[in-house]
């Protein structure tokens, strides 16, 4: 169903629903004590982008759908992302990337009056302009592209209900294939015995090499990346950079607890959140997890997927927060049922 429901109709038919599937209010069975149970139930932050949880299928979904089987895509982001701007490009869309040569990143948002107009590029004064936006970006990226802030009060307001509460912190060692430990596997969920840090989640990712080829790729083909990530309050960040430092270190630590034969042949290190603050007011948060102002449906929902401005729509983690990725594709697909809609036209979906 529609999620949250958009007028009465939809509101009725989401009630019935909730009826005829009890399970969605019947509290979950993952509620023991004993250690494993508590790791297990550790995981939940990171397949999910609320910061308390507190429903029934907030608690369950995204958690169940790991346990049962990961899913995997083949190519990965990557491999997602060309599958869609393909698709995109064979609709007649036109696909801006890094390679782009008028550019890729997007300065402001341009309006006509209350109505959303166009976008802006960086170093160009190009605009592109459009009858709608599905935003699939964060509450805080978009705001710092609309610069007449007070004309779009209610924009802005609609974007405030959204409060980051945590971030994913996270260090990289990339080692060779060799030295790690038998049996480690691509996703390992890890006690850290630490009240700060909780559960530290590893993943084991192919070290990937230049585009150039060659030498250094074949190389590559034998090395591996293994990401360990925790989460910490976004109001670490203020901080500084030496407590931030620390936090890292002490997750050296834990790595090498898990793997205390690994250290010694490790090549690089990282700490993706350090290392790129040349562009860190830039980019979006780290699997951030949020708090909303606004009374959650079945306790997954969290920003309106409608705004004040009529043809601009979210599609982002916001709005489904509770679902997880789950819930990103289920807010692309619902905007573009509403951007169908809005200009009459046959499902873009299907070309």
């Amino acid at each position: 169903p529609a999620l949250p429901p958009d007028g009465f109709f939809e509101g009725w038919g989401l009630k019935k629903l909730i009826k005829a599937h009890p399970g969605l209010e019947t509290p979950l069975r993952l509620a023991s004590d004993a250690p494993a149970a508590s790791l297990v139930r550790g995981l939940r932050p990171f397949i999910n982008h609320l910061e308390k949880p507190e429903s029934p299928l907030a608690l369950t979904r995204t958690l169940s759908q790991v346990l049962a089987a990961p899913s995997f895509f083949a190519g990965g982001h990557d491999g997602l992302r060309e599958m869609l701007t393909r698709r995109l490009a064979e609709l007649g869309g036109d696909v801006l990337g890094r390679d782009s040569p008028t550019g890729f990143i997007v300065e402001e948002l341009s309006f006509d009056g209350s109505k959303f107009a166009g976008v802006k590029l960086v170093r160009s004064d190009t605009i592109y302009r459009a009858a709608c936006l599905v935003a699939a970006t964060d509450s805080g990226a978009l705001r710092r592209l609309v610069t007449d802030k007070k004309h779009h009060r209610g924009l802005m307001e609609h974007l405030d209900q959204s409060t980051t509460k945590s971030i994913l912190f996270t260090v990289n060692w990339v080692v060779p294939e060799t030295a790690l430990p038998r049996g480690l596997g691509e996703l390992t969920l890890v006690d850290t015995q630490d009240a700060e840090l909780g559960a530290m989640l590893l993943q084991l990712h192919p070290a990937r090499a230049s585009a150039t080829g060659g030498k250094e790729s074949k190389d590559a083909e034998a090395l591996r990346v293994v990401c360990a990530g925790v989460f910490i309050p976004a109001s670490a960040r203020e901080l500084g950079e030496e407590h931030l430092q620390a936090l890292a270190t002490r997750i050296d630590a834990q790595l090498d607890a898990v793997m205390p034969f690994t250290a010694q042949h490790r090549l690089l290190r990282s700490v993706p959140y350090l290392d790129a603050s040349g562009s860190r007011g830039t980019r979006l948060m780290p699997h951030p997890l949020y708090s909303f102002e606004s009374e959650a449906v079945l306790g997954v929902t969290g920003l309106s997927q409608r705004t004040p401005v009529k043809n601009l729509l979210l599609a982002g983690r916001e709005v489904l927060p509770g679902l997880g990725l789950e819930g990103e594709l289920l807010a692309g697909v619902r905007a573009a049922r509403l951007v169908q809609d809005m200009l009459n036209k046959k499902d873009p979906l299907k070309g």
